[in-house]
């Protein structure tokens, strides 16, 4: 694992992946986290995706790295859009409500907000198609409660709260959907 992790820092992209793709497969754990989450902003996009799948390979143990991350405030562009899609891909309640609190910072100095929450937004889509009722319900509280809570956030955060209550196709969801048309 030191020796994967020693390449990472090589500055070589393929290295750099071929790394991240076998420290995805030894199951390297929380030690490389911080390491993947700066090869998320990398200009190479086989890497990008690489460092997205070293750090879902930890599972659900890396959600709380990722709300650090997105709490320190100077999360844009790419590295935003992965660890989106990350927590989507998690799924589970702590991923889904820190990928809910992040619409609400989505829109921070130099970041071109709408955009993020609406590719928050989508990255949901498919989790919450592949969901069963018991999921899909607690995704519906929890995008609910952001929105009673989140009254005043960003307008861009708001449709991305309400393109997913949509995409739950919940008929419970139909009176806070109608409140906001």
């Amino acid at each position: 694992i030191e020796g994967y992790v020693s390449l990472l820092d090589s500055g070589v992209p393929v290295l750099q992946r071929h790394a991240l793709e076998a420290l995805a497969q030894v199951g390297s754990g929380k030690k490389v986290v911080a390491k993947a989450m700066e090869l998320l902003a990398s200009n190479v996009d086989d890497v990008r995706r690489a460092a997205s799948a070293a750090i879902r390979s930890v599972g659900e143990d890396v959600v709380p790295m990722i709300r650090a991350r997105l709490g320190a405030g100077d999360v844009t562009g790419h590295e935003r859009r992965a660890l989106d899609a990350i927590l989507a891909e998690l799924g589970g309640k702590d991923a889904f409500s820190t990928l809910l609190e992040g619409l609400a910072t989505a829109e921070g100095p130099g970041s071109a907000g709408g955009d993020t929450a609406k590719a928050a937004a989508l990255a949901v889509r498919q989790r919450v198609k592949d969901a069963g009722a018991r999921e899909r319900n607690a995704y519906l509280a929890e995008t609910e409660k952001y929105l009673k809570k989140n009254k005043d956030a960003a307008p861009s955060a708001i449709a991305a709260a309400l393109k997913i209550l949509g995409y739950l196709e919940d008929p419970s969801a139909v009176p806070t959907l109608l409140a906001y048309a």
